[in-house]
């Protein structure tokens, strides 16, 4: 596979379902769509797949390289149902890493949205399909915090920046929306940090945080 979408592939997509039908096509569009959203970059792709049992369409061993230097790698990327309105999109064995030192700065052991919308969030589906997940879980999250990449995070969320690690065993959510979040629950939280403020440094650990019913949110 190469590494970006040759200019033909839409050409290619069409004749594609002319010929084997609309699942063959929605692989393909699953090429095309990931190719889009990493367009600024180098992207490698392994194997790009269709299920025979059901609407499954998978990508594997993804590689994306940015012109920051960070390397993205998604071990599975795997849609549920209908292309256009997928029951599920699933990722797993998400690394991000420094590409030249190939050090981790983020992994996620799996990230599964529920009736997100669209298949692949590129641009031009952001313009056009607002965010509204029906439920979101996340499993095995790190992230260091010595990284610039956690550095950013924190600034996005007008939080405190420190040194150090944060590890999430799990995130729930349901109902979350751009202006609204039903339900979003954090479990086994546990950062140990360099710079806790008055506090110095040390350990936080939380067992269970949970934040329901938030409206108006901007």
């Amino acid at each position: 596979m190469s590494f970006l979408i040759k200019h033909a592939c839409a050409g290619m997509a069409a004749c594609s379902l002319l010929i084997t039908g609309p699942s063959f096509a929605s692989a393909e569009r699953l090429e095309a769509d990931l190719s889009a959203l990493f367009a600024d970059g180098e992207l490698g792709l392994g194997e790009v797949s269709k299920a025979s049992m059901r609407d499954r369409f998978t990508a594997e061993d993804i590689v994306y390289e940015s012109l920051e230097g960070e390397r993205l790698q998604i071990g599975r990327y795997i849609v549920v149902g209908n292309y256009d309105n997928p029951e599920q999109v699933r990722l797993e064995s998400v690394r991000v890493e420094d590409s030249l030192t190939e050090l981790p700065l983020l992994s996620i052991e799996s990230l599964v949205l529920g009736e997100p919308g669209a298949a692949v969030f590129t641009d031009e589906t952001v313009r056009q399909t607002p965010l509204n997940l029906a439920s979101l879980s996340i499993d095995g999250i790190t992230l260091d915090l010595n990284a610039d990449l956690a550095s950013e995070i924190a600034e996005e969320l007008d939080v405190h920046h420190s040194p150090g690690r944060l590890e999430i065993a799990k995130v729930r959510g349901e109902a979350i929306s751009e202006d609204a979040l039903g339900m979003l629950e954090f479990t086994d939280v546990a950062m140990h940090s360099e710079d806790l403020g008055d506090l110095g440094k040390g350990a936080f650990i939380l067992e269970r945080m949970r934040i329901e019913n938030l409206r108006g949110m901007q």
